[in-house]
């Protein structure tokens, strides 16, 4: 008996030195980094700037793995099947954690299985119609909504953009068919061909597009970051008094059983890079730079989304388990 417990806890004692030599070696290999969406996206790109970025910080190549389609559920299983070494990340969105865990069964435990360590972007949904639209305003779209069926383009079922739809539709006792789209840009050049009335996009499209699209309110609460992406553009709220809120989130997650020292060197890196002034500019472009670093501070904003999130899909029925 006594041999048996030595020898165990020589084996232990060897698998701890071994973590933490591992640790104190890190990075000594390329990273990837898992993409739930097709290269070229949005998403896609806000993940490369920030790769490029920590591949000098780290020293080491950090590659963009893009595994698209099925609600993420592939790009999560692909994730969850590397060792949980730090060399193998998830971009997470809002459909990982939150949206897709709430309304249907998925293969794996957000809570459990993925530790976002820090969060890098946000965003706003916004109300769209063309340019040239009848609707010169989000009370005359809302109260035509009452008397007719107007078709909203979003980019996924169970995403943020439906989630405001379904918002909508509760706050306003209306019914907005939805047209999901594959992405925000297919779902604003749908919007822009006719094929739908409205659609949802974020804050960054009305500059992407200028003339042949016109935002009519902010879904989301007040920002200090509004004026200056949809200066005079109000939210549902200023407009009509019904909160109407956003959870539009991402970063960067390991695997659990992930070492502490691992999270710590990557978050202390990405925290470097991700506040330069040149790289938040770069990042700009696409989405809102934000930062918030650390397991626990990052959990609790995934926390909110759940918050937000889960009495909507209840209530709505939505959910699909």
């Amino acid at each position: 008996m006594f041999t048996r417990a030595k020898a165990a806890l020589i084996g232990a004692l060897a698998v701890t030195v071994a973590t933490v030599a591992q640790a104190g070696d890190y990075p000594s290999k390329p990273i990837n980094v898992i993409i739930p969406f097709p290269a070229g996206s949005n998403l896609d790109i806000i993940t490369r700037i920030p790769n490029e970025a920590l591949s000098k910080e780290l020293g080491v190549p950090v590659n963009s793995i893009n595994v698209p389609g099925g609600g993420t559920v592939p790009a999560v299983m692909k994730f969850l099947g590397a060792e949980a070494d730090g060399y193998t990340l998830l971009r997470w969105v809002a459909p990982t954690l939150v949206t897709n865990p709430i309304m249907r069964d998925v293969p794996y435990d957000p809570r459990e299985s993925i530790v976002p360590i820090f969060h890098d972007a946000t965003n706003s949904n916004v109300l769209y119609v063309k340019g040239d639209s009848e609707f010169e305003t989000f009370q005359q779209f809302v109260e035509a909504a009452k008397s007719r069926k107007l078709l909203i383009g979003i980019n996924a079922i169970g995403a943020p953009p439906h989630m405001s739809v379904a918002q909508l539709n509760m706050l306003f006792d209306i019914e907005l068919p939805v047209l999901a789209q594959k992405s925000i840009p297919n779902s604003m050049a749908g919007l822009i061909g006719g094929q739908t009335d409205a659609a949802i996009g974020q804050l960054k499209q009305q500059e992407a597009y200028g003339d042949e699209i016109r935002a009519l309110a902010i879904l989301d609460r007040r920002l200090p970051h509004f004026e200056r992406y949809l200066p005079g553009i109000k939210t549902a709220e200023e407009l009509t008094g019904q909160p109407s809120d956003s959870w539009i989130n991402g970063g960067y997650a390991v695997k659990a059983g992930t070492p502490p020292e691992i999270m710590e060197r990557l978050v202390a890196a990405a925290e470097k890079v991700m506040n330069n002034d040149a790289y938040r500019a770069s990042v700009e472009k696409y989405t809102v730079p934000t930062w918030v670093g650390g397991v626990e501070d990052t959990k609790a904003l995934v926390a909110e989304g759940w918050h937000l999130y889960e009495p909507i899909i209840t209530q709505l029925g939505l959910a699909q388990k």
